[in-house]
């Protein structure tokens, strides 16, 4: 596969005003004005869902993180339905930076090896058009954005999710309450548009022109009971077209308090991984971990890894 997979990808930060943020150990950090009016539908859908609510909260309330930087590894790998047997691709690393709501990657390198094109900071959107125009170098990395992606698809207003309470599981010594979610998919086609179509539930794959569709999705949310920190998001994507390239897709990222170097903890994407596979069983996986999260100065858009 060598063109880049674009899978619901999104165009900036919710802007939408809610209460506190769920941050620890970031009492400055607050957002001025009501709840948003989408986490008011969630908790008013009974007391199971309060935690939910308070997700959605979190999921609307980005820009309050502050000026932060991290590392990020992708590994791919490449295996077919079926086989017990996978194989190694490339790896693709960046450092992330989290700048007054808007994530950049800068510094990349594939296999090891940077370029001095991408050395300087890009938005997601720019990353993917530069290996739009330059598939050769891309070879197979499948970049999916784990920062808050998935959940910004699932709280959308746009996207009507219908949501369902599962219950309570024990995982690692964690009392979590679990949820689920359903995206019906809209009718009509794709059509791009930075304003109409921010945060739909799409799958685009591009060839430069190549060809993008509408997709439904469902998945589960793991949110912590005594704190209603989100744990973890699994996202599937339904209802893609027959005959379409990509057959499946699905995502999912683990969150956690993560210590930053000088600022102390978040709560961020600790680890991520997203599989895809065509209507001939060919598939692959992406494998995302971010480390050394640190801050930078709020002068520069980023600062190097070392």
């Amino acid at each position: 596969m060598s063109a880049l997979l674009r899978f619901g990808f999104v165009v900036g930060i919710l802007a939408a005003a809610g209460a506190e943020p769920l941050f620890a150990q970031a009492p400055k950090l607050k957002i001025r004005g009501g709840q948003p009016p989408r986490c008011a539908q969630i908790e008013s859908l009974g007391r199971s869902f309060v935690p939910l609510a308070k997700v959605c909260q979190f999921v609307s309330s980005p820009s309050t993180l502050p000026n932060f930087i991290c590392t990020e590894k992708t590994q791919s790998f490449r295996h077919t339905l079926g086989s017990k047997y996978q194989y190694a691709l490339h790896t693709f690393a960046a450092d992330v930076s989290f700048d007054h709501g808007t994530v950049y990657y800068a510094n990349v390198a594939i296999n090891g090896r940077p370029n001095s094109v991408l050395k300087k900071p890009l938005t997601y959107e720019e990353l993917h058009a530069f290996y739009v125009m330059n598939p050769d170098l891309q070879r197979s990395i499948a970049l999916f954005p784990h920062f808050w992606d998935e959940l910004f698809i699932v709280f959308a207003p746009k996207n009507g999710s219908a949501f369902e309470y599962r219950g309570e599981v024990a995982i690692d010594g964690l009392n979590l309450e679990v949820f689920g979610f359903e995206i019906k998919k809209r009718a009509g086609k794709r059509k791009w548009d930075k304003e109409l179509d921010q945060h739909l539930p799409g799958i685009e794959i591009d060839w430069g022109k190549g060809p993008s569709t509408l997709a439904g999705a469902k998945g589960l949310i793991w949110i912590d009971k005594a704190t209603s920190f989100i744990r973890r998001v699994v996202l599937h994507y339904t209802e893609i077209d027959r005959g379409f390239p990509i057959a499946a897709f699905s995502t999912s990222t683990n969150y956690s308090l993560t210590a930053v170097a000088g600022l102390g903890e978040f709560l961020l994407p600790s680890a991520g991984e997203d599989l895809s596979c065509d209507g001939d069983e060919h598939c692959w996986r992406g494998v995302y971990n971010f480390s050394n999260c640190r801050k930078f100065a709020a002068q520069s858009r980023i600062v190097p890894a070392h």
